[in-house]
């Protein structure tokens, strides 16, 4: 756990040295690592999960962010994931997902006989 924060902080550094990274979930069985990415007044800029465990939907991404190289799944396997979440009894639970499929659609075209 430590080397995964140790490691993201780096990368965040190395893209704006006033940003830190602080721990918000501990991975586990089945259960990503969860970080927050803040300013210098302590304010979440953005989350993000790490898996220590084999992903075969990853692919390496440049981020719009200072070029900084990423693996993670693509846009279409999140938003596929996302709508299998809200699909199910339990959508209000999944709010959030809804707002993820709303500014994700705006990054990438969807087609939907992908799904």
């Amino acid at each position: 756990m430590e080397k995964m924060e140790t490691a993201l902080r780096n990368a965040v550094k190395k893209v704006d040295s006033s940003m830190d990274v602080r721990t918000s979930r501990v991975f586990g069985e089945r259960k990503s690592a969860g970080f927050r990415i803040v300013n210098e007044k302590g304010e979440k800029v953005a989350g993000v999960d790490l898996s220590v465990r084999q992903n075969r939907f990853s692919r390496p991404y440049i981020s719009y962010v200072n070029g900084v190289s990423i693996n993670g799944a693509s846009v279409l396997k999140m938003l596929s994931d996302k709508v299998y979440a809200i699909s199910g009894e339990q959508v209000c639970r999944r709010m959030k997902d809804i707002l993820d499929i709303y500014v994700l659609s705006f990054i990438t075209e969807i087609i939907l006989t992908q799904f």
